[in-house]
């Protein structure tokens, strides 16, 4: 006679030749009547007792078949009586199912070997727990029938139900606790020999506290912040901005190893032109200077680094771009000294000069890069 299952999900039972079986990755192993019952199990995620049309909603609604509420106003007998009556068979040595081996492998080992699989599913077997969950089972299955065998296919059948499924969990937990959970008790621990004069000296060492090291810094000269690094103004005039060279030029910068701590897009009013250039004015080419630099916006911008102003002065070439030295920006991107599209402070001094007034002190960041480290000694 074919062993009937019940689903996993709804609990009616699976006609013999129909259904379907699902086995997790942890050996969970879930019999379903219909893709209906597998979706909402699986994907949806539902419980039974919420679904209206499953059986474990019924019992918790109080519309249980009449055999099933017979059942349960029986008052079930002791686990030694049942153990008496009803013989139980199940499978050993290499029949153990291996969803229940890899189970108790996962749960209290890893890698226990094949001696203690056996011994840990044998205490299983003969738990009070799977005796008294199993006869019920059985005799729920058969009815009025007597029970008094319940064979291997039985077992099996059992193992795949809800009822198996939350037994053994349970009792994996309650065995959880007893092999890993349980903590050594002070009586357990062995006495610790007495420590050496050097040991002693050692560890006490050990429990001092330790002072805070700092980080580890290239050698070279001590930094005590960011203002201490060179500033410099640079002002790329309409020409550049016009021409597109605003992102060749800053990469030169850039990659000589001087930092940009402040840069904007500006247009040069005249009041800002006579205070930027006040050291031309009454001479005969100021008016025409004022008109060049306002006829369009210009980029100003603050860099930082070690000799920053005269890097710059060097990196720039001279005022004159044809006397200007090819590598330089006016020797290589200017023709003339009238448009020779770069200005940088000539001196310290006037970088604190021509730095406020374009950018105000909030303005200006101060920040470390991560190659700092490797452009000084």
């Amino acid at each position: 006679m074919p062993t009937r299952r019940s689903c996993s999900f709804c609990g009616n039972e699976i006609e013999p030749g129909t259904g379907k079986m699902f086995i997790r990755k942890d050996g969970t192993v879930f019999l379903f009547c219909s893709h209906k019952c597998q979706a909402n199990m699986l994907k949806l995620g539902r419980v039974p007792r919420w679904t209206p049309w499953t059986q474990a909603f019924r019992r918790a609604a109080g519309r249980v078949v009449a055999e099933e509420a017979v059942t349960v106003a029986e008052e079930a007998p002791a686990p030694e009586a049942l153990a008496v009556q009803i013989a139980i068979e199940t499978p050993k040595g290499k029949d153990i199912p291996s969803d229940l081996s890899d189970l108790i492998d996962k749960r209290l080992g890893p890698d226990l070997s094949r001696g203690d699989l056996e011994r840990q599913y044998s205490d299983f077997v003969a738990s009070n727990a799977f005796r008294t969950s199993i006869v019920g089972w059985s005799k729920k299955k058969h009815g009025a029938k007597p029970v008094t065998r319940i064979d291997k296919a039985e077992f099996l059948a059992w193992k795949d139900s809800p009822e198996g499924r939350r037994t053994f969990k349970s009792w994996l937990d309650g065995r959880w606790q007893e092999v890993k959970g349980r903590k050594r008790e002070p009586a357990e621990e062995e006495e610790a020999p007495a420590p050496t004069a050097r040991k002693a000296k050692r560890v006490a060492s050990a429990n001092r506290p330790r002072k805070r090291r700092r980080p580890l810094r290239p050698r070279g000269r001590r930094r005590r912040g960011p203002d201490v690094a060179e500033r410099t103004f640079v002002l790329l005039k309409p020409d550049a901005v016009q021409r597109g060279l605003i992102g060749e030029i800053v990469c030169r910068f850039e990659r000589r190893g001087l930092k940009v701590t402040a840069l904007k897009l500006v247009r040069v009013s005249r009041s800002l032109g006579e205070s930027y250039y006040a050291e031309h004015k009454g001479k005969a080419f100021f008016e025409p200077l004022m008109t060049y630099i306002a006829a369009g916006p210009v980029v100003a911008m603050v860099l930082e680094g070690d000799g920053a102003v005269a890097a710059v002065r060097k990196m720039m070439g001279k005022t004159n771009s044809a006397e200007a030295e090819p590598g330089t920006i006016r020797g290589d991107l200017a023709l003339t000294i009238g448009r020779n599209v770069i200005h940088g402070s000539d001196s310290a001094e006037s970088a604190k000069r021509e730095i406020p007034l374009f950018f105000k002190p909030e303005e200006i960041h101060a920040y470390a890069r991560i190659d700092e480290a490797w452009l000084r000694e």
